[in-house]
C-alpha cells in the first residue's frame, strides 16, 4: 500500500524540481528550450508566439505544477491502493 499524502507530496516535489530546472533553460537557453517545448507539443515553431519567461509567469506555472502532480499523486496512489483491495 502506498500512502496516499506522501507519495502525492513526493511527486508534486518532484515536478516542482524539474519545473524550476525547465525555467532555468529558458532563462539560460531560450531557443533551445522553444526548439524543445515544441518536439514534446508535436509543434514545428513556437518562437511564433513570442512569449519571454517572467517571473510572474515562473511563479504562477510553479504552483500549476506542484498543485496537479500533487492531485495526480495522490489520486495514482488511491486508484493502485484501491486496486490492492480487490
Amino acid at each position: 500500500m502506498l500512502e496516499s499524502k506522501k507519495f502525492a507530496f513526493a511527486l508534486a516535489q518532484a515536478a516542482g524540481i524539474v519545473y524550476v530546472v525547465c525555467a532555468a533553460l529558458v532563462a539560460v537557453a531560450p531557443s533551445v528550450a522553444w526548439k524543445m517545448a515544441g518536439w514534446i507539443s508535436h509543434m514545428t515553431n513556437l518562437e511564433v508566439l513570442g512569449r519571454g519567461l517572467t517571473f510572474g509567469g515562473f511563479l504562477l506555472g510553479l504552483v500549476q505544477v506542484v498543485i496537479y502532480a500533487y492531485v495526480s499523486g495522490w489520486l495514482f496512489s488511491a486508484l493502485y491502493n484501491h486496486s490492492l483491495k480487490k
